[in-house]
């Protein structure tokens, strides 16, 4: 079972624009208003391909499911993706997030890579 350590306590967390987390020895940028994703739920980080994502486990409707922070914070519609701009998965702040169709992010990984 993975634990959230916090690297800052929570006041000075708070009081400042993004922050750092540790999940699972990975740090985690995120931003101030998006924190109490991380205090509602128990995120864990797991690799897909080689790159880390943090994760969590939920049922929702009787049916297993597994949850990316990234998607949650953005709010990403089914059939759409959530593009990592700086390519740091870790990073979840939403200036380094983008929403974009599968296609989209298709060429915008053939340009980056």
């Amino acid at each position: 079972m993975s634990k959230l350590l916090v690297k800052y306590d929570i006041d000075q967390a708070i009081m400042i624009f993004s922050t750092e987390w540790v999940i699972d020895g990975h740090l985690i940028l995120i931003d101030r208003e998006d924190i109490h994703y991380i205090l509602d739920h128990k995120w864990q980080v797991k690799y897909s391909h080689s790159t880390p994502y943090i994760i969590r486990k939920t049922t929702i409707g009787g049916e297993k499911k597994t949850l990316r922070l990234h998607r949650v914070i953005m709010n990403t519609p089914k059939g759409y993706d959530c593009h990592h701009r700086n390519k740091n998965t870790l990073d979840v702040r939403k200036t380094n997030l983008v929403n974009c169709t599968k296609q989209e992010h298709r060429i915008i990984q053939k340009t980056l890579f």
